[in-house]
């Protein structure tokens, strides 16, 4: 009996794209039978090969595949990250590093992960660092939930966020320069950070105002307190001062009549 051949399909050639907001520029082809195996497929690329800007050479970016038009496969950016390549020319000796890490939702409610790293033009202590590791992730939560996540990529890649925080951070310490290192989309039902100007702020408002009749409950007490047993105190010594001088008084009268018979 004759072998029966299985059918192999024909595998086509597909030009993967930028997003829109990267000017859908071509990024590079694929193969691949049919539409549908390219739904979701992942492709890496570095940002100089989309701009054609040698200064951004030390970025990657991951794209996803979430259309296919025309044999043309249409990407969209989850993920961002700089190249430790480009990180180690920044850091240098006599400078502090301040990296952080939190995820945050943007207005389109798409949760990312986003990990700034800030350089300082000195050496500082621990509470200085503190302080600014504080204001700068306070910055990012605020100027990302008010963006896109399109917008938000789109200004990053501009550098546009880097510098408008670092300037800000620069009046509590002077600064040198602010690096998203990375970010990308997580899953949903993580936990997500929110300012803290946005947490209940009634609440310690109404807080407050009820510690502070508390207080001067307590200060009138120790007032009282104090000023009762002062009195009390003076009455006691005038008291027992006056049989005193009384009985002082009365030997000597009687030591005087004695001495007086004897001389007579």
């Amino acid at each position: 009996m004759a072998k029966v051949k299985a059918k192999v399909k024909k595998k086509r050639w597909y030009n993967i794209v930028a997003p829109s907001n990267l000017n859908s520029a071509e990024i590079g082809e694929t193969l691949a039978a049919e539409p549908d195996e390219l739904m979701g497929r992942y492709v890496n690329t570095n940002l100089r090969n989309i701009t054609g800007n040698i200064k951004q050479q030390n970025i990657n970016l991951k794209l996803r595949v979430i259309a296919v038009k025309d044999r043309t496969a249409v990407t969209e950016v989850i993920g961002y990250k700089f190249l430790q390549t480009g990180i180690k020319r920044f850091v240098k000796r006599r400078i502090d590093r301040i990296d952080e890490s939190f995820i945050v939702q943007t207005k389109d409610n798409k949760n990312i992960r986003i990990k700034p790293m800030l350089l300082t033009r000195f050496n500082t202590n621990r509470s200085v660092k503190t302080a600014v590791r504080a204001e700068m992730k306070k910055l990012l939560l605020k100027t990302v939930k008010t963006k896109n996540f399109d917008d938000f990529v789109r200004e990053v890649l501009q550098n546009r966020i880097q510098k408008e925080i670092s300037k800000i951070l620069n009046k509590i310490y002077p600064t040198r320069m602010l690096i998203i290192r990375e970010f990308h989309i997580v899953q949903k039902g993580v936990k997500v950070e929110v300012p803290k100007t946005e947490e209940n702020p009634e609440v310690e408002v109404k807080e407050k105002q009820a510690e502070e009749p508390k207080e001067a409950e307590a200060v009138t007490e120790k007032t009282e307190v104090k000023a009762e047993p002062e009195v009390k105190e003076k009455e006691v010594v005038v008291k027992e001062e006056q049989p005193k001088k009384e009985v002082e008084k009365e030997p000597v009268k009687a030591e005087e009549s004695k001495e007086a018979e004897k001389t007579e």
